[in-house]
């Protein structure tokens, strides 16, 4: 997964999720460790509002508060040159390709085999005045 290092805590999230599913690779930097979520806000005499942190994520084994002043780290650690990144190039995404490329040559490919067709009876809607289709067909409509 190709990560820029400027998402909020929706990229956070995601990137842990990916990290502990082990759906592949992180490639970039770490994420910006800002996971407490807020709900509502308080709304201010002239027309402002201030929102509350309330809520934020721990580990599956409840013993770690998780993210949060930490962030995610990559599993391998691109940094973007910026006068590249102006040009055009990106580092992180090219790396990706490069690693999904590689991966594409060297891990064993299963394709699961077919399963048995499905066998489908209809009933009562298998006769034939039900399976016909409309008697007139228009080809064309203009003149």
């Amino acid at each position: 997964m190709h990560h820029p290092s400027s998402d909020a805590s929706d990229g956070d999230l995601f990137t842990y999720r990916f990290k502990k599913h082990k759906l592949g690779k992180v490639i970039g930097k770490g994420t910006w460790g800002g996971g407490v979520g807020i709900r509502g806000s308080l709304s201010l005499l002239d027309g402002g509002f201030l929102n509350k942190p309330e809520f934020s994520r721990y580990d599956t084994e409840g013993k770690n508060w998780i993210i949060e002043g930490y962030g995610v780290e990559p599993d391998i650690y691109v940094d973007n040159d910026p006068a590249k990144e102006y040009a055009g190039i990106d580092q992180q995404l090219n790396r990706a390709i490069e690693v999904i490329l590689e991966e594409l040559k060297t891990r064993e490919k299963e394709i699961p085999p077919l399963p048995p067709y499905p066998v489908k009876q209809f009933g009562h809607l298998s006769s034939p005045k039900h399976c016909t289709l409309p008697s007139t067909v228009v080809k064309n409509s203009l003149p």
